[in-house]
């Protein structure tokens, strides 16, 4: 789903990650956890919504993937971390 238009770029948010998504990140980010364990994990962490997932694009290129989480599990992670301090 296309977020924003500007110039040539595109910001997409990726709902359903593809295979070619998953091998990009285990290419460039080597030490990551994906490349640790296979592409259903990267799947299922965005299916559950644990993770966004955002790409840049130019065209039909990939320029930047990001991999955040939604502000509500930041949010729970920092009252955790109060807590338990």
């Amino acid at each position: 789903m296309i977020l924003l238009n500007k110039k040539q770029f595109s910001l997409v948010s990726i709902i359903n990650p593809s295979r070619q998504i998953y091998t990009l990140i285990v290419r460039n980010l080597p030490n990551s956890i994906f490349s640790k364990l296979d592409f259903l994990f990267l799947k299922n962490v965005v299916k559950e919504k644990i993770l966004q997932v955002y790409a840049i694009k130019k065209k039909r290129n990939f320029h930047v993937l990001l991999l955040l989480p939604p502000m509500k599990n930041i949010i729970r992670s920092e009252i955790l971390l109060f807590y338990t301090f």
